[in-house]
Parts: structure tokens; C-alpha cells; sequence
């Protein structure tokens, strides 16, 4: 079978370990995991790429170097038909969810995450898998001010704990996915606390 893993977040050491990389920094460490190739940038999709062989499954590995309202931009020519869709990952952090929850979903609306809202617009197409990464503290966090700093920091020392936890779930969900497809992972991936 042949899989494309997306994780979102932006590109640059700027960003690099805050909230709204989590997707990105989980598929580079799912990446060093498993042996897969170095990184190597690709500039007609303006993303770093990885290519390689998990037993038989091939994948390709991808982590756009748009910022993340442009996200959909590195998989417009990659994804182009709906059965390499329905064999697209994208892991991404999401703020309606606590830190440390995981949660798999297909073929829904963007929420307003506007890294999937581009990834809809440039594929036409809602039909992919997502593995969505709670982020959010306890308490919500409101204000549009207050959410963009919130998501663009990076996570505290009492949370690394979670982060790293959050982190190996998310790639035994991804590994469940490739075994067993999305439905069957979903129904144990969801249920996890």
C-alpha cells in the first residue's frame, strides 16, 4: 500500500517545538523511528520530503515548507486523484482538544484550522484521514490575540511530559492506520484517554 504522511506546522527554527508543530515534529520523530531517509527538500512541492518502505507499504513522508495557512500548496500536485487522498495522513494540532488527547477523523470540515481548510481548497477534497493532536490547557483559550500567541508558543516544562506521551500514541495511531485502515484504527485510537 502506498501512504502519504503529512505533518503541519512552520517551517523555520522560529517555530520549531511550539503548539502548532506538534503534527510536524510527530512525523519527523516517526521519521528517525523508523530509518526513513533524511529530509531532502523538494522545490517543485516547496516541502521536505522523505521516501521509503515500512515491511510493504511505501511512503512518502511530507512536511511543507509553506506556513501553515498554505499548507495545501505542497500536496496540490501530489495528491491529485480521491484514492491517494483516501491514502493521505495529516497529523495537526487541534485547540478544541486537551494536551495529550488524539483523535482520528475522515472526510470532515476544517474547524477552522487553516492548515486543512488549505489542504481541502488545493486537492478539492475532503476524503483524507487526519490524526488531530489536542494541544489546549484545561481552561479554553479565547481571543483571536490570545489564541495566536497561544498556538505560535512552546510548550512548558510541566507539559513535555504530555507532549512526549501524545507523541508515541500518535505514532502507534499511525502505525494502527497502515495495518488495519483508518475505520478499525479509529474505533481503538478514539477510545484511548
Amino acid at each position: 500500500m502506498n501512504w502519504i504522511i503529512v505533518g503541519l506546522g512552520n517551517p523555520t527554527d522560529r517555530y520549531a517545538k511550539t503548539r502548532h508543530n506538534i503534527g510536524r515534529d510527530i512525523v519527523d520523530q516517526f521519521r528517525e523511528e523508523n530509518n526513513l531517509p533524511d529530509w531532502e527538500f523538494d522545490k517543485m512541492h516547496n516541502a521536505l520530503i522523505s521516501k521509503g518502505n515500512i515491511g510493504s507499504d511505501f511512503l512518502t513522508l511530507i512536511l511543507p515548507e509553506t506556513y501553515m495557512n498554505d499548507s495545501g500548496e505542497a500536496l496540490r500536485k501530489i495528491v491529485s486523484d480521491s484514492e491517494t487522498a483516501q491514502h493521505t495522513i495529516v497529523l495537526y494540532d487541534d485547540l478544541d482538544m486537551t494536551l495529550g488527547t488524539l483523535k482520528i477523523s475522515f472526510n470532515k470540515n476544517s474547524g477552522g484550522h487553516k492548515g486543512i481548510e488549505s489542504i481541502i481548497n488545493h486537492i478539492k477534497t475532503k476524503e483524507f484521514i487526519r490524526l488531530r493532536i489536542g494541544i489546549s490547557p484545561a481552561k479554553k483559550v479565547a481571543g483571536e490575540d490570545r489564541v495566536k500567541n497561544f498556538v505560535l508558543s512552546k510548550f512548558g516544562f510541566f507539559e513535555k511530559g504530555k507532549v512526549k506521551d501524545v507523541t508515541k500514541r500518535s505514532i502507534e495511531a499511525l502505525e494502527l492506520i497502515m495495518k488495519k485502515g483508518y475505520v478499525d484504527a479509529m474505533g481503538d485510537v478514539n477510545s484511548w484517554k
